[in-house]
């Protein structure tokens, strides 16, 4: 809702009500709810096109019986929703940074951010801005110097009032002003080492500085963590070490006596104590969860089960690799698991064999009947045999999530899989591949990524519950490779297709070209053909999206 209509995004084009509900106008580009936002007396719609590539940024107000576009701005790509704060606006991208925009659609100024920017509020006659992963909230005013307000961990929320700005981290609110200079503090004191390495809540973390009331930290992964000065910490494992018990849970010798428990009945409470313990103590336990289950009574079981994944975290930045790729050579009993075919930017999860009768899912749906009306499996033909699972993380703030799953067969792996053949709904958080024969999923057993019951695999979804594409690609007139499409924009490019060593071929329309093929065109310069038609055409993906172009049939 706007001041005088509604704005209502469509397929194609997002359409303006006046409040009798009469359509007054069209924002001609394909928008969605979260792109569309009440600003003064109209609305501010921005919209994606060009594969992702470009946006545009059109501010639509209503006068009387029809809708007035006032302004337009041309954009890049990967824009975040604005964010109007007084008589100006915020757009940010992680990509091309943040920029400053007055209610005319002039631009005031580009401020250098290369994470999603969280929030912005007026303040002093500028804006202040949070940023991911970054404990200090940026401070623009125009004609000044980029000013940083300094917090413990990142901000979570920023709110202008009267006084000036407040902003919140944790437990703590901050007032800050412009016209009084707030009190004195020094650091908080801790023992915990500084600018190493170290363990903490179950995660590596190094501490960079002292803050007024708490630690300042960041992650391997570049995030940053607010950490109380009296927090419990221990060394990180180190590689030779983290070798040693890779070499114990591969030869199947985790006999040794196990760590007591608390007699606390809340799970994170329990993992926490596993967390703070060396890994050589916890070894035998996660061997035995993996292998020796029997031995384990129902409460040991299910903590460690659930702690699991933590333990070979470590092990991996230790030995510089993902946890999940390291359960996976476990399973296989080997130091490290090779595929017939490494990918590069993917983890190699395993194989599982299958008869072809296939179906794509959430695991928990294995089993269970379906409404035919509304589907949330899809049923796939594929090739009988041995498959191998693949995963791919994100880029930026989705480098620690999955961005696309892959699972291919022995002879697929030059099978290019773009055909879009569904859609599945998720509702645990992870999806898979899975043989008709495989077993129903024990809803006590934690699910970890990696092969399941030797007739499928399993992936962490990347925003967890929701519906993600799957396409595939077909080897012997059956389906070879699938793809299930988490995060991204190239959902159309198979990344896990080989590098083509093949010299880039002139684009001609008498020439005809093949699925992967790389040619040079004399106005969008290098693609690769990501799509053959029986219609004489191609799909070229070139830098600044995909282009259909003609070729010769034969």
């Amino acid at each position: 809702a706007f001041a005088n209509g509604i704005a209502v995004p469509g397929r194609d084009d997002v359409v303006l009500f006046d409040s009798a509900a009469r359509v007054i106008g069209r924002i001609p580009y394909a928008g969605s709810s979260d792109g569309l936002v009440p600003f003064q007396d109209g609305v501010l719609a921005i919209t994606t096109y060009d594969d992702a590539t470009a946006s545009v940024l059109a501010y639509w107000v209503s006068e009387g019986d029809e809708a007035i576009e006032r302004w337009t701005v041309e954009l890049a790509g990967h824009m975040q929703a604005p964010m109007p704060f007084g008589d100006r606006i915020a757009l940010a991208s992680y990509v091309s940074g943040l920029r400053i925009f007055d209610a005319a659609g002039g631009e005031l100024a580009a401020l250098p951010t290369t994470k999603i920017v969280d929030d912005v509020a007026a303040f002093g006659g500028g804006i202040a801005v949070s940023v991911r992963d970054n404990p200090q909230v940026l401070w623009w005013r125009p004609g000044e110097a980029l000013a940083t307000l300094d917090h413990d961990g990142s901000a979570d929320k920023l709110r202008t009032v009267p006084a000036g700005l407040i902003t919140s981290e944790s437990n703590v609110l901050f007032l800050w002003r412009t016209d009084e200079q707030g009190p004195e503090w020094t650091p908080v004191t801790s023992p915990l080492p500084m600018n190493v390495p170290i363990v903490v809540g179950g995660g590596a973390v190094t501490i960079t500085a002292a803050g007024r009331f708490a630690l300042r930290g960041v992650t391997p992964k570049g995030q940053s963590r607010r950490i109380s000065p009296e927090a419990a910490w221990r060394p990180l494992t180190t590689r030779d070490e983290a070798a040693r018990l890779m070499e114990r849970l591969v030869g199947r010798t985790f006999d040794g006596p196990l760590p007591a428990l608390s007699d606390a009945v809340i799970l994170y409470e329990v993992e926490a104590q596993l967390s703070q313990l060396p890994l050589a103590e916890t070894v035998d336990l996660y061997g035995r969860t993996l292998f020796a289950q029997s031995t384990l009574d129902e409460r040991t079981l299910q903590y460690a089960s659930h702690a699991r994944g933590s333990f070979f975290e470590e092990l991996g930045q230790a030995l510089g690799t993902s946890g999940r790729v390291l359960l996976a050579a476990v399973k296989s009993r080997k130091l490290k698991l090779e595929p017939p075919r490494p990918i590069a930017g993917y983890d190699y999860l395993g194989t599982f064999t299958t008869s072809g009768d296939l179906t794509v899912s959430d695991p928990c749906y294995i089993g269970k009947k379906q409404n035919p009306s509304f589907p949330l499996t899809l049923k796939v033909q594929g090739l009988e045999g041995v498959w191998h699972a693949f995963a791919r993380g994100g880029a930026g703030d989705d480098r620690d999530r999955n961005a696309e799953a892959v699972f291919i067969h022995d002879d697929g792996f030059e099978v290019y899989a773009n055909e879009l053949i569904g859609s599945i709904g998720v509702d645990s958080g992870t999806a898979g591949v899975f043989d008709k024969k495989c077993p129903k999923r024990d809803d006590n057993v934690v699910l970890e990524e990696g092969t399941f019951a030797a007739l499928g695999a399993v992936v962490s979804t990347g925003y967890g519950d929701g519906f993600y594409a799957v396409l595939a690609g077909k080897a012997k007139g059956k389906v070879a490779k699938i793809r299930i499409h988490f995060i991204g924009d190239d959902l159309e490019t198979d990344r896990s297709m080989p590098k083509s060593t093949a010299q880039a071929k002139p684009y001609s329309a008498s020439q005809k070209f093949a699925m992967g093929d790389t040619l040079d065109h004399v106005k969008f310069g290098r693609g690769s053909v990501v799509r053959v038609g029986g219609d004489g055409k191609v799909d070229v993906r070139f830098a600044d999206g995909i282009r259909t172009l003609v070729h010769a049939k034969k």
